[in-house]
């Protein structure tokens, strides 16, 4: 029993694995990229993140930062990617902007930097999953050294994740 369950899961992960991502979005200085992922309370699922991959092309390190509640954006709509040819679509709702201030919310903190000239940052993992139940979301924003991107003229974040099956 124990071990059709778990196969049973498996598929259910699977048909709800997804991808959506902002790429190349131009900041100049003095602004900010601001993403939100949010889980609509009308899920009635939980959503797993575990992949989240950034990559910038300035000549300085970029600074993102972690907040939790984040404040409604009314930015760009990404729409999710099914992994699965024919898979169900996604409930989430992942939203991006540039904006002069940054994203705000209850801040978790720095989430870590982003290296220079192309080379990108991955977090992916178990140990990095992301557990967001109906009714949360969650957001990053992304700044300089000193919350600044002085230099940033591309950012580009791709979110990999899945949700539970109904």
């Amino acid at each position: 029993l124990h071990r059709v369950d778990r196969r049973q899961r498996q598929m259910c992960i699977r048909d709800r694995a997804y991808s959506a991502g902002a790429g190349d979005v131009q900041v100049q200085d003095g602004e900010f990229l601001n993403l939100t992922f949010e889980n609509p309370p009308s899920s009635g699922r939980n959503a797993f993140l575990q992949i989240r991959s950034f990559q910038q092309d300035a000549a300085e390190s970029l600074v993102f930062h972690i907040v939790s509640n984040p404040a409604t954006i009314v930015g760009t709509l990404l729409t999710p990617l099914n992994l699965l040819d024919g898979g169900p679509a996604s409930d989430m709702e992942m939203r991006y902007e540039v904006s002069v201030t940054a994203l705000t919310g209850d801040t978790i903190g720095a989430g870590g930097f982003i290296p220079a000239n192309g080379i990108p940052y991955d977090i992916a993992g178990d140990d990095f999953l992301r557990v967001t139940h109906p009714g949360q979301g969650f957001g990053f924003y992304v700044g300089g050294i000193g919350n600044n991107p002085a230099q940033a003229s591309n950012i580009s974040v791709v979110f990999g994740f899945y949700e539970e099956d109904e």
